[in-house]
């Protein structure tokens, strides 16, 4: 694999797409939709996520990236 910082966005698009959201995508959780750049979750999973725990996937999102360009420096 290429050093981090040397990669592209569409690669970069690609590591992520292939690793964990690969096995969400064939569970029918989430679809990654390529026209638009976005990842869908599935209504019926969707649904049933309460605002706390979209809360909890934010801060989850951003302490991860915070972490990842952390150890890129």
């Amino acid at each position: 694999m290429k050093e981090a910082s040397s990669l592209g966005e569409d690669e970069v698009r690609q590591i992520m797409l292939q690793n964990p959201f690969e096995k969400f995508e064939r569970r029918r959780y989430m679809k990654y939709d390529l026209d638009l750049a976005y990842l869908r979750f599935e209504y019926r999973l969707w649904r049933k996520i309460d605002t706390e725990d979209i809360e909890k996937v934010r801060l989850r999102c951003h302490e991860a990236i915070r972490e990842y360009y952390h150890d890129l420096v």
